[in-house]
């Protein structure tokens, strides 16, 4: 009887040997006897069946072990889907932006694309399974293809990176690549690869590796190529940005100021800068040259029939067709680059060597001091396309905008409410005077609005909402400006406050639905409020120090203290006569409005600062963010140029507080 590990077929043939073997028979090789019954059949013909009997044992095995080689066919598929995707979501994203040079923001040179890329080049580097079929050797070939596409798309990436991450990720794709290339030439050598396909092998191996040779190249020149740009940036930043004056926050000035940065910014990117560069224009001719390749060598194999003869079986077809894909799209960006590039002027026959991109290498030999050349000039078509993606950036802006809380800047009362939401007339509860910042008070002065229960309800929700919408400025306010330690918990107590309130409609588990309030009057409403904060805060610090660090006061405790102050504040300045409820609200909408005025005179000083960003990756993306920041406040901006501002430092305006000092100051 054959051995429990063999397959049906194996031991039906087995089964067969035992009715046919003579009595006594054994085989050297193996550490079994078979024996049957006596026959006729020759010791010679014996063991030819018992080694027929192996052979299809051996087929039978190597169908096993075969088995998962279409799943890792389908894996390598999934690899190569992805690498398309990503190449084409560039394609895309750079069309719709009108960024015809192809940023590489999706598909970029590292350790993440790196591995994917091995997994779908995994036909290229495998040396042992059989390749007999058509497709299985247009598929190996294709994935060469695909490979050199890949380089040539995300050669523009390697400028968005450190230079310790730069070195690191270039390392990688050249190990990658040698890999490549080494296993290539032993699957030629060894047959593999059939003898038809050879030449274009050898010739799509020589386009790769002179493509790694210019990425090593424009891997060379990016170092240097960032410290011109930054001296330039620097220089052209300080002769001709800065001469404004501070006070000119204008729309008009505003978009001028955005657009001047943002053409800056884009023609001096460091992955444009590698894109139009001469050694990134020989990297896309060299990947278009491979398709004339490949579609003579589908010519010239077109006769003969298509079929799958490798353990990869129909999952090759797989991989054929989303390689084929991604050498279809990738192409197709490389020639919308090469376009844009020959658009610049000079640049087809100017292949001379520039010397920063040799000035690396002199700085390793010479360590001398970098002296910068010029950059190539831009043609007014590639200015003009800045031009027109940074207003188009903006249009969209504009169509964001909340229209809400222009109501709360409809009738501005010069920012009285600013001095007069708080008062020193109020007994402090902690020992530390706690700073103001812009959030927390229009979420407690907003608190104390919606629990009105007299007031419509329609005017009280329109409040509401129109505080949400305004507090998405006053935070990026103080994300930007009011930076330091002491305001990150005011900022935090602020946004888990609003939550509750548009979650649970509760103020620190206090009810706010108007229903809580009824039968009372605006005097026992802000006494309750006042109360109730009181406790809170005298509960706190029973238990903890208030003398300690402002930002490891509890969030409760500053929220607290901020309602009592407020409530307090609005008792005092009322206590000679009783406040009817439509009055308390009126001055609660008006300290809203007023807070919200002066909060967003400073969003001309947040554009500013997110032009100038100081990390030179990082500039696009941030002036971007300004450009997206000027569009939807545009209504802002035009209601603060028919308003006069304060007399007062620039860098005070960021903070409430310095506003209620100056305002205090300037009564006569």
């Amino acid at each position: 009887m054959a051995p429990s590990h063999y397959y049906s077929s194996t031991s039906d043939c087995y089964d067969i040997l035992k009715t046919l073997l003579p009595k006594g028979f054994s085989l050297n090789t193996t550490n079994y006897h078979l024996i049957g019954s006596s026959t006729n059949i020759t010791y010679e013909a014996a063991n030819f069946l018992v080694q027929l009997c192996g052979k299809v044992d051996g087929i039978e095995a190597a169908d096993k072990y075969s088995r998962p080689m279409v799943w890792i066919g389908l894996y390598i598929a999934a690899a190569s889907l992805y690498c398309t995707a990503a190449m084409a979501a560039d394609f895309l994203h750079g069309v719709h932006n009108e960024n015809l040079w192809l940023p590489c923001n999706y598909f970029s040179v590292n350790a993440a694309s790196i591995t994917m890329i091995s997994v779908a080049m995994k036909l290229t580097l495998d040396m042992t399974t059989r390749m007999p079929g058509i497709y299985d050797q247009e598929a190996k070939l294709l994935s060469l293809a695909f490979m050199c596409t890949i380089m040539a798309n995300s050669m523009p990436s390697l400028a968005s990176m450190s230079s310790k991450s730069l070195v690191a990720n270039v390392i990688g794709l050249i190990i990658l690549v040698i890999t490549i290339i080494v296993n290539l030439c032993i699957e030629i050598t060894t047959g593999i690869i059939s003898h038809d396909y050879t030449m274009t092998y050898i010739l799509i191996l020589t386009m790769m590796l002179c493509l790694l040779i210019l990425t090593i190249s424009s891997a060379i020149t990016i170092p240097t190529c960032k410290k011109i740009l930054e001296f330039k940036y620097q220089a052209f930043k300080n002769s001709t940005l800065n001469n404004q004056h501070p006070q000119q926050n204008s729309l008009d000035q505003l978009r001028l100021y955005v657009t001047r940065y943002w053409v800056m910014i884009q023609t001096g990117n460091p992955q444009f800068v590698i894109a139009i560069n001469p050694l990134s224009l020989a990297s896309n001719i060299i990947s278009i040259i491979n398709i004339f390749i490949l579609v003579a060598c589908g010519l010239l194999y077109h006769y003969r029939s298509l079929s799958f003869g490798s353990d990869y079986k129909g999952s090759t077809f797989a991989i054929f067709a989303t390689q084929l894909t991604g050498i279809a799209v990738g192409n197709s960006a490389l020639f919308v680059r090469f376009l844009l590039l020959t658009s610049i002027s000079n640049i087809v026959m100017d292949f001379k060597v520039e010397k920063y991109w040799t000035q690396k290498l002199h700085e390793w030999k010479e360590h001398q001091i970098l002296i910068l050349s010029d950059q190539r000039s831009l043609t007014e078509f590639t200015l003009k396309n800045f031009s027109i993606s940074m207003n188009r950036l903006i249009r969209n802006a504009e169509k964001e905008q909340h229209n809400n809380f222009l109501t709360l800047l409809e009738n501005p009362n010069g920012y009285r409410g600013v001095e007069n939401f708080d008062t020193d007339q109020v007994q402090p509860l902690l020992s530390i005077e706690l700073s103001n910042n812009w959030s927390l008070p229009l979420v407690t002065l907003s608190c104390i609005a919606i629990s009105l229960p007299n007031i419509h309800k329609g005017i009280s929700n329109t409040l509401f909402k129109s505080v949400g919408e305004g507090l998405y400025y006053t935070c990026l306010v103080e994300e930007s400006l009011n930076s330091a330690s002491e305001y990150g918990n005011i900022h935090k107590a602020a946004i888990n406050l609003w939550q509750e309130v548009e979650d649970d409609c509760k103020w620190l588990a206090n009810s706010l639905k108007r229903s809580a309030y009824y039968g009372k009057t605006p005097v026992e409403i802000l006494k309750q409020f006042a109360d109730k904060a009181k406790d809170i805060v005298m509960d706190i610090t029973r238990n903890t120090d208030d003398t300690e660090q402002v930002e490891n006061f509890p969030i409760k405790l500053i929220a607290a203290n901020s309602m009592y102050r407020i409530a307090r504040t609005i008792l005092i300045k009322h206590d000679r006569e009783p406040i009817r409820e439509e009055e308390l609200f009126k001055l609660l909408y008006g300290m809203i409005g007023d807070i919200m005025f002066a909060c967003f005179s400073n969003i001309p000083q947040v554009i500013k600062m997110k032009c100038n960003e100081s990390v030179i990756e990082k500039r696009v993306a941030s002036v971007e963010v300004a450009a997206k920041l000027l569009g939807r406040s545009t209504e802002i901006i035009k209601r603060l140029e028919a308003l006069d501002l304060p007399n007062m430092d620039p860098d005070k305006m960021a903070f409430i507080d310095e506003w209620r000092l100056h305002l205090k100051q300037s009564i006569p």
